[in-house]
């Protein structure tokens, strides 16, 4: 027998418990390869995943069983398979996880940037992004030591502290310590403007801290950005978990699948014990995580080295007690491997469009559906089209242009797709869920009429 089918077959006794299989599969191992005996193996493994690291003793003890093994060395290659597809600035951005909170004060963002660190400890580049412009909480954390490489003069190079990419509205406007007031519209289109001029390069992950709330921000980052995932952040309280069935609510219809719910300050234990007091109330985490489907869930005590942690150059885990970073570290290993870099169910659809003959063809399930631009163009429910208030229709079928065409199909977030019309020399834009698209293609070949 060979040495490298030696190897090989060492692996194939070794169990991976996360895609249950062994490490002589293929997708695993990427190769083996000896010279003078010093051996050398490459797994396949998803950035920010711990699965080998912990699996590293057992195949140390195995293969130096064989006696010509003089070295081991052991390679990880991050791979992931279902890296959507964005543009711009964003294009080499593997993975995008939004941290959200639904309401303030809970300690969102001081966890957004404990998952980044976790993220960082575990082998992977990754970018920290904060999405609040009215109140951005960045420049309280972490202090930038250094700024990024930038081949282009258009964009903004990302702030960098140990390694971790980082920007902040906070850290780029002219008065740090004065609110930015600014109207809802106002702030989101700042938002997009920052994100997608910042030039994030290469990232594993990016991380986005969002705003409290359900507002005008959070929305266009569900809209603007095909996110991967998302992680709630609350606390014990009642009022808090009131507000996380509202953020649950907003990210289902979304189409975000949500990972993990972290219940910070869930409880306190006094020093030299290892009683826990859960003065803010307790018993809501568990059952609000199995209600909405939401598979992993943890819970961090009160701790007064976060709250009185003040060294801006180090993020606070870099300086943390192992176990603290464990606890992270963890979480990070159990939010790639629950949702980031599996396929999404995103209902699959396709559409596609054919001006000439005016039918835009849905592709579901390998099936077809066509409609003309006409009745979906009159099924546009914009406030232009539709009263907000009474519902009541505005739009008058019969002024629908009949040389109307498609200028350009594109994605909104994970759950729409949005139509930019050409009628009468004009630019219309509509936004169609992907239920509402699949449900007026089903009427379209059953002849029933759309409402």
């Amino acid at each position: 027998m060979r040495k490298n089918e030696n190897i090989e077959k060492i692996l194939s006794g070794i169990y991976h418990p996360k895609l249950q299989t062994y490490l002589n599969d293929a997708r695993i191992l990427h190769n083996v390869s000896i010279e003078n005996n010093d051996v050398s193996c490459t797994f396949n493994e998803p950035a920010g995943s711990l699965e080998i690291n912990a699996l590293k003793p057992i195949i140390e003890n195995e293969i130096f069983e064989l006696n010509w093994v003089k070295s081991l060395e052991i390679k990880l290659r991050f791979t992931d398979q279902t890296q959507k597809k964005r543009s711009g600035n964003l294009k080499h951005v593997k993975h995008i996880i939004a941290v959200s909170s639904c309401k303030g004060g809970v300690g969102k963002s001081t966890i957004a940037m404990n998952l980044a660190t976790a993220f960082h400890l575990n082998g992977a580049s990754v970018g920290l992004f904060d999405a609040d412009i009215h109140g951005p909480s960045l420049p309280t954390l972490i202090t930038p030591t250094s700024i990024a490489a930038s081949d282009s003069e258009d964009d903004i190079p990302p702030f960098i502290n140990n390694g971790i990419k980082l920007m902040s509205y906070g850290y780029i406007q002219d008065a740090g310590n004065q609110p930015a007031i600014l109207r809802g519209p106002i702030a989101s289109n700042l938002f997009k403007q920052l994100l997608s001029r910042t030039d994030w390069g290469h990232l594993d992950v990016l991380i986005i801290d969002c705003p409290p709330g359900t507002g005008d921000i959070i929305l266009s980052i569900t809209q603007e950005i095909e996110l991967t995932t998302s992680v709630i952040v609350t606390t014990p309280h009642e009022l808090s978990y009131v507000d996380v069935k509202k953020g649950l609510e907003m990210f289902k219809k979304v189409k975000v699948p949500v990972t993990t719910i972290i219940e910070n300050m869930s409880y306190f234990t006094p020093p030299g014990s290892n009683e826990r007091y859960h003065i803010f109330g307790k018993g809501r985490l568990i059952p609000t995580a199995k209600e909405y489907g939401i598979p992993h869930w943890l819970q961090l005590p009160i701790n007064d080295k976060v709250s009185s942690y003040t060294n801006k150059k180090t993020p606070y885990l870099l300086n943390a007690p192992q176990t603290e970073c464990q606890i992270y570290q963890k979480c990070v290993n159990d939010l790639v491997w629950a949702h980031c870099f599996e396929t999404l169910d995103n209902n699959d659809l396709k559409l596609s469009i054919n001006n000439d003959t005016q039918i835009l063809t849905l592709k579901s399930d390998d099936k077809e559906h066509r409609m003309s631009y006409k009745k979906l163009r009159n099924a546009c429910q914009c406030a232009y089209c539709v009263d907000e208030m009474s519902r009541k229709k505005l739009l008058d079928e019969s002024s629908i242009d009949p040389e109307i065409i498609i200028e350009n199909v594109f994605n909104v977030g994970h759950y729409a797709f949005g139509i930019e019309w050409k009628e009468h020399n004009k630019i219309h834009h509509s936004m169609y869920t992907k239920e509402q698209l699949f449900t007026f293609f089903e009427l379209e070949t059953t002849g029933k009429k759309m409402k």
